[in-house]
């Protein structure tokens, strides 16, 4: 009877799920709340269509480069520029029987969207290299060429030049592009870095290319270099790999190098904001994590390893050295999680509770603020702070009299739910708003095309396929033309 009574009580509440979320035609928009073409085209990459969604179109599927033809297998970046899109285009081209790969075909691509005609700017073949990716500045881009030693190069969009005799920039075994216009590159033995607008390479300091990914760099005043590595050492005590930071600051104004803290302290830090860092150690602590039988008092214990004894400190770049700010009274917690918002630490620290043959044990979390005026710490449930700061929608596209952006919303049962997506657009002169595109993540299979297809009333299926929700001008670009 319990267990009848039992099925009876989930089956309700299972039903009770089902009834209280949406349905599809519930949130589906009506026909008075769509909108008309404005007039405008939306571009993604090699994908143009209206703004309704409807006339959709690739921009390029096959290129001509010296009376050969190359059909675009891939697009692997792309970005806007004054009514142009610069795209890095991939084309394979196999053996007659498709089985193998012969070479891999990349270009530079210049699309003029007021012409709708293209240039090839550069072009390059290799079985194993492709151009993969930009790093785009105000006048010129960087194109990261993919193979087992990146390479980059130059890209003068304003006149359509590609500098790829700058040998310095080839075999890279790693680099990083920090604040507006430095770039740190790694070529054995050495850390270097150069201003992107003119390459002159400057030595930084010697490094080992092995380590070179434990490094970590901040930019600070467009000055200053801030450079965080850590050095693994095995920690019998712990029985793992314990980090010791080091902490160094490059001024760019001397070209001097100089260090605020030194691994051989035996201590790690971890950033809170490029101004602050907790100092502290690392310590084990044991903590059963299962209870097997209560009787044998059998029971699983395990180790977790916390940055405990901390120290917050805050560094002064202009002498290369740090002061304490505030240290904590509490050795055996972590308080190196948090941010720094108007003067305050906002800290969710850690702890490990470590149980017993009766009560498993394991992390357990409190919340603080400490003042940095005051310099006093007090407890705090501030876990819904920042996320009621965030806007509904965090990116929109403007153009002309409207405004663009995509919203979301859940239907479908608690067990087998979909997303809905939402393009819709405010005019704001008026304040009106309408849906311009509808559609779902979704399937349905189409039986007069013979292929699944996107659940929604209108659409464009090319701008959407790729399953990247998002709207914002890095990826889209809006225009009449």
């Amino acid at each position: 009877m319990n267990k009848l009574l039992a099925g009876v009580s989930i089956l309700f509440f299972s039903t009770s799920l089902v009834k209280c979320t949406y349905t599809y035609e519930e949130i589906k928009p009506l026909d008075e709340d769509m909108g008309e073409w404005d007039g405008n085209y939306i571009y993604k990459g090699n994908i143009r269509c209206k703004t309704t969604g409807e006339d959709e179109s690739i921009l390029i599927e096959e290129l001509v480069v010296e009376d050969k033809v190359y059909t675009i297998d891939y697009i692997n970046d792309y970005f806007y520029k004054d009514d142009h899109i610069y795209m890095l285009l991939e084309s394979k081209e196999y053996t007659e029987d498709l089985s193998t790969l012969i070479t891999k075909h990349s270009f530079l691509v210049d699309y003029s969207i007021a012409n709708q005609n293209y240039e090839v700017v550069y072009s390059m073949s290799d079985e194993t290299a492709v151009l993969h990716s930009f790093y785009e500045f105000d006048d010129f881009a960087f194109i990261r060429i993919d193979k087992s030693f990146g390479s980059l190069i130059k890209f003068d969009f304003k006149n359509n030049q590609i500098d790829h005799m700058n040998e310095a920039l080839y075999d890279l075994y790693d680099y990083d592009f920090v604040g507006n216009n430095v770039l740190i590159i790694y070529k054995d033995p050495m850390i270097k870095y150069t201003y992107c607008d003119e390459i002159n390479l400057v030595d930084i300091r010697a490094t080992e290319l092995a380590d070179t990914h434990n490094l970590f760099y901040s930019w600070i005043d467009d000055k200053y270099l801030c450079i965080k590595s850590n050095e693994g050492v095995y920690n019998s005590a712990v029985d793992s790999y314990v980090y010791y930071s080091s902490l160094e600051v490059y001024d760019f104004s001397k070209n001097k190098l100089s260090s605020i803290f030194s691994s051989k302290d035996c201590m790690e830090i971890e950033y809170i904001t490029p101004y602050y860092f907790i100092k502290g150690k690392t310590t084990a602590y044991e903590y059963v994590s299962s209870i097997k039988n209560l009787q044998s008092n059998r029971y699983e214990r395990l180790t977790a390893n916390l940055l405990t004894h901390n120290s917050l400190c805050k560094i002064d770049y202009e002498n290369a050295t740090y002061s304490p700010v505030y240290e904590f009274e509490d050795k055996d917690v972590d308080y190196s999680n948090g941010y720094i918002e108007d003067n305050k630490y906002y800290i969710s620290s850690t702890y490990i509770v470590e149980g017993s043959q009766f009560k498993t044990g394991g992390y357990k979390h409190k919340e603080y603020i400490l003042d940095l005026n005051k310099l006093k710490l007090r407890r705090k449930n501030f876990e819904n702070q920042k996320q009621n700061t965030v806007p509904e929608r965090n990116s929109s596209i403007v153009y002309g009299d409207y405004e663009y952006y995509l919203t979301s919303r859940n239907y479908g049962s608690w067990l087998g739910g979909h997303t809905a997506f939402y393009l819709n657009r405010k005019n704001l002169v008026t304040g009106e708003e309408k849906v311009m595109q509808f559609f779902t993540d979704d399937f349905e299979y189409n039986y007069d095309i013979e292929e699944q297809i996107m659940v929604g009333t209108r659409f464009s299926k090319l701008l959407w396929e790729d399953e990247y929700y998002q709207f914002s001008n890095d990826i889209i670009y809006i225009t009449n033309m």
